[in-house]
């Protein structure tokens, strides 16, 4: 880490853009290490390579950009030291509802279909595994991803609800009340307020 940070200080003079896309480079890399070794380092949320690259885009500095690599590298050698133990069957069911939350149609059959077991299996070591259902899993997850596009106000909150894997609106508001004590609109006029 050290000898990278100086490097770039020291070297060549770079543009931002060209600092910005090593520690891209660096961070995908990491990220598919995780992955490989059943750690997710975006606070499983399914990351793409978007993401990864909206994260070095919120930098503003070239010590954010360090610390942001720094933070991810740290988490990655910790969570290994740590071996929470996770499933890497659950892990990859997580991953695949976190790539695949935004289609309405997705079912258990889908995702037992994906990692070639059983549906029954599958719903058994899950709930075993986590304490939820897989359809409980899904629903948090969506909730959880649609408050965040809650706090964008360039997104109406109809759109909001077919992002998020819901093809009815008035069910993802009666789900999302359920879950937040709120409606979506209650909400995201507290949280913009």
């Amino acid at each position: 880490m050290r000898q990278l940070h100086d490097s770039i200080l020291n070297g060549q003079p770079l543009l931002p853009s060209q600092v910005k896309d090593i520690y891209y480079k660096y961070l995908v890399k990491l990220d598919e290490n995780g992955i490989m070794n059943y750690v997710s380092l975006w606070s499983s949320e399914g990351v793409n390579p978007q993401s990864i690259w909206d994260s070095v885009l919120r930098c503003r500095t070239f010590s954010e950009l360090h610390s942001l690599l720094a933070e991810k590298i740290e988490q990655y050698f910790d969570h290994l030291s740590r071996d929470t133990g996770e499933n890497p069957l659950v892990f990859q069911v997580k991953e695949y509802l976190h790539q695949n939350y935004a289609i309405s149609s997705l079912s258990v059959l889908d995702v037992s279909e994906y990692v070639n077991r059983s549906s029954s299996y599958i719903c058994t070591l899950f709930k075993n595994e986590t304490g939820q259902t897989l359809n409980q899993y899904l629903t948090n997850y969506r909730i959880k991803k649609s408050k965040q596009f809650l706090g964008d106000p360039r997104y109406k909150i109809a759109d909001i609800s077919s992002k998020v894997g819901y093809s009815d609106g008035n069910y993802y508001s009666k789900t999302f009340r359920k879950l937040v004590g709120l409606s979506p609109s209650e909400y995201r006029e507290k949280i913009l307020s």
